[in-house]
C-alpha cells in the first residue's frame, strides 16, 4: 500500500488516497532521478506520466496509478507541484503548454501490474528498459 496527496487541478484541494494492492497485483514505485522542472506540450492527463506505460511480453500496457515525488515518511505526493502555462485548442482537442516544477529533482510513478504479467519493460519514446 502507498499512501498518496494529490494537488486538484485548478483548486486548494488535496485528496488522500491510498494505493492497495489486490491479491493478484504487484505494485511498482519507479522513481525518476533528472531536472526538477519538465517543459511540456501536450494533455496533462494523457500524455504525461502515460508516456511512460509498462508492457508485458503479450504487449498489454499498463499505466502509472499516480504521479508524485516521494517523501521521506512514505507518502508519494504532487502537492507541492507548481504547473505554470496556458491551454489552448488545436484540432478539437485542449493542449497544456507550459512548465511543471518538482520540489526536487525526483518523480516517482506507482503502477498496479497482474502478478501473471511477465517480460515486463518501461516505455519511454522509443526506448524500452526492462523491469526485474
Amino acid at each position: 500500500m502507498v499512501e498518496t496527496i494529490q494537488k486538484e487541478l485548478g483548486t486548494f484541494y488535496y485528496s488522500n488516497e491510498k494505493i492497495s494492492t489486490k491479491p493478484e497485483e504487484i505494485l511498482y514505485l519507479l522513481t525518476f532521478e533528472g531536472k526538477n522542472e519538465m517543459i511540456y506540450e501536450g494533455n496533462l492527463e494523457h500524455d504525461g506520466p502515460n508516456k511512460f506505460p509498462i508492457i508485458d511480453s503479450q504487449g498489454t500496457r499498463f499505466f502509472p496509478e499516480f504521479a508524485g515525488t516521494a517523501k521521506e515518511d512514505g507518502i508519494v505526493s504532487n502537492k507541492e507541484w507548481s504547473v505554470n502555462g496556458s491551454v489552448d485548442t488545436r484540432s478539437g482537442k485542449y493542449v497544456f503548454t507550459g512548465k511543471v516544477t518538482l520540489p526536487e529533482p525526483k518523480l516517482t510513478l506507482i503502477y498496479l501490474v497482474p502478478k501473471k504479467a511477465s517480460g515486463l519493460v518501461l516505455k519511454d519514446g522509443d526506448q524500452r528498459y526492462p523491469i526485474k
